[in-house]
């Protein structure tokens, strides 16, 4: 008896080898081998099981290249390509590159798109007339309601003044010609507009921090907007 499971496992176990075996490398493979055939289409000159277009990005950051280098290098080198084939895994990528292709694969797009194909399934039993399932007919405006509903844009649509303000002050406070650091004054921007909306507008008159500096350990009082800068500095 032992000896019989031993057996129904191991063969089990091939069984499933085998078909990653399928899913993993043939399959791929296979699709890179049709994409070959045609002039206009872009295939990478290697084929790599499993880790396919993350190999080239790989390399690129060992070459302290950008991550997606030969993608640029690919448009620069390659003019007359419709359509790119990439692979990662079991997954095929099939990356529209020219206009001409893109009027092709919108020719599939069926002219009516009216149709409720969800009806007495799974979704529409579970999360009966949800966004996910309503058609494209006269119930157009329900799903729009129900989108602004969603993201909440009436909602910050009151903050619209707050955010103009407080980006116009930050701009009266530059000098024309300074140099900045984009990324760390968009998030002081960010910061006073979130602080605004949590804490009220006279968030400046909240009572002073305590900061230590973590170089001389010295201590400051300093403002909350401070604080905050100096630690995410």
């Amino acid at each position: 008896e032992i000896s019989t499971i031993f057996w129904t496992i191991l063969k089990l176990m091939l069984v499933v080898l085998a078909y990653k075996v399928y899913e993993l490398i043939y399959v791929p493979w296979s699709k890179r081998r049709r994409a070959l055939k045609y002039p206009n289409s872009y295939v990478a000159p290697t084929f790599v099981p499993l880790l396919g277009e993350i190999a080239v990005v790989l390399k690129n950051e060992k070459e302290n290249k950008f991550r997606l280098y030969h993608v640029i290098e690919n448009a620069m080198t390659y003019k007359n390509i419709d359509i790119n084939f990439t692979q990662t895994g079991n997954i095929t990528f099939y990356k529209l590159c020219s206009i001409k292709a893109l009027n092709a694969i919108t020719k599939f797009v069926p002219e009516k798109i009216d149709r409720n194909d969800h009806k007495d399934m799974f979704l529409d039993v579970v999360t009966p007339n949800s966004i996910m399932i309503i058609p494209s007919n006269q119930n157009w405006d329900v799903r729009r309601k129900t989108v602004m509903k969603t993201i909440g844009i009436n909602f910050a649509s009151q903050y619209i003044k707050l955010t103009i303000e407080t980006v116009d002050n930050w701009i009266n406070e530059k000098d024309i010609g300074e140099d900045i650091d984009f990324s760390f004054e968009v998030s002081k921007i960010d910061f006073n507009i979130i602080s605004k909306i949590l804490f009220g507008t006279d968030i400046d008159k909240m009572k002073m921090c305590k900061y230590t500096d973590p170089y001389d350990h010295s201590v400051h009082e300093l403002s909350f907007k401070d604080t905050y800068i100096k630690l995410i500095k």
